[in-house]
């Protein structure tokens, strides 16, 4: 479906302020869907992020392409509701049009703040913690949702999971930065190298990647995590040439080179499709299962349940026969109904109910 004009008829709101546990320079998919959303919005749109940095030598008070960053200090939810009913950010939060809240576990007691100034305020949920969420996980975000005025969802696997209602359901959509490249030569692991992602099991099968695909040269790691040396130990023991890059600003200069990806997260995999690389992940639970079947481009990806490293290579081989028409079809679907302005539109429309 082709964009359409963004409508500003009847949309009066014009300053937004967006709380969000963390912002640029920090990676992660939060931050890119924050920062997109913020790019696409109406240009007279004034726009304020309320965040804490990940780093202390972050300045409290800056400006970030159209934003204005305030950095609140790193501290245990319970500590954020005087910050948030001082006079600075109370005058803030009184005279916002829109008060947006993205995944808002940090600022779980700072919503009682929003309550005490009397203001309404809109919820993104953006994903889950990797692992079966818990009875207090659950409560968390039923505990959001019944207070806050509307929910974006972004997947409909949250509402399954967590039993949760969204009022509107969103698929992000990949930077423009990501398209296919030649030559083809990589095989890149995208984000967190920690236990939900299962890397190492997945390094394992490389060997098996190396010999079927021989056109890969090289391993790219982009990411960081406590996992991330297991895997180095694997690849040094199988002696498969690898560059580690760790964060980068600039990932699409690999992914876009990549044949196949491993890629941690939902946005690193839209980037991986649009980038012309086949994501395969590792399935190792119920709920991570169903959070990826669910999504509407699950055809395109490679699951690998339970045994990674004896079920990969039967699914590369009934994969490849039909991976090259798969691809294109998965690209077109993104390039045409997955886009930035798309999502910025969905938020236009829940910002005026």
């Amino acid at each position: 479906m082709a964009d359409t004009p963004l409508r500003q008829e009847e949309i009066r709101m014009r300053k937004i302020v967006m709380v969000t546990p963390y912002y640029a320079p920090k990676h992660g998919g939060v931050v890119r869907h924050v920062e997109q959303l913020i790019n696409h919005l109406p240009d007279d749109y004034h726009i304020t992020i309320i965040t804490r940095p990940h780093i202390p030598s972050l300045p409290k008070r800056e400006r970030i392409g159209r934003a204005n960053i305030i950095r609140l200090p790193h501290l245990p939810s319970y500590a954020y509701p005087p910050i948030f009913l001082s006079h600075s950010l109370r005058s803030l939060l009184q005279h916002a049009d829109i008060i947006h809240l993205h995944d808002p576990s940090p600022w779980l007691w700072s919503i009682l703040s929003l309550l005490l100034v009397r203001r309404s305020f809109f919820v993104t949920l953006h994903g889950w913690e990797g692992r079966p969420p818990t009875f207090r996980d659950m409560n968390v975000r039923k505990l959001i949702v019944r207070t806050a005025r509307k929910t974006l969802c972004v997947g409909s696997f949250i509402q399954q999971l967590y039993h949760v209602h969204c009022d509107e359901v969103i698929y992000n959509a990949p930077s423009p930065l990501f398209h296919p490249a030649r030559p083809k030569e990589y095989l890149t692991f995208i984000g967190r190298f920690d236990a939900d992602t299962d890397y190492p099991a997945l390094a394992r099968t490389i060997p098996i990647v190396f010999a079927h695909y021989s056109s890969l040269k090289k391993v790219i790691l982009i990411g960081d995590g406590p996992l991330k040396e297991s895997v180095h130990t694997i690849l040094k023991e199988n002696t498969i040439p690898f560059t580690d890059i760790g964060f980068t600003d600039t990932p699409h200069e690999y992914v876009n080179h990549s044949l196949l990806t491993f890629p941690a997260g939902y946005q690193s995999i839209l980037e991986s499709l649009a980038a012309g690389a086949l994501p395969i992940l590792s399935v190792q639970n119920n709920e991570r299962e169903a959070y990826l079947s669910t999504l509407p481009l699950a055809p395109c990806l490679l699951l690998l349940k339970q045994n990674a490293h004896t079920t990969l290579q039967s699914s590369l081989e009934s994969f490849t026969l039909y991976t090259e028409k798969r691809m294109r079809a998965c690209q077109h679907v993104l390039t045409r109904e997955y886009t930035w302005h798309a999502v910025a539109q969905a938020y236009l429309s829940l910002w005026k109910t």
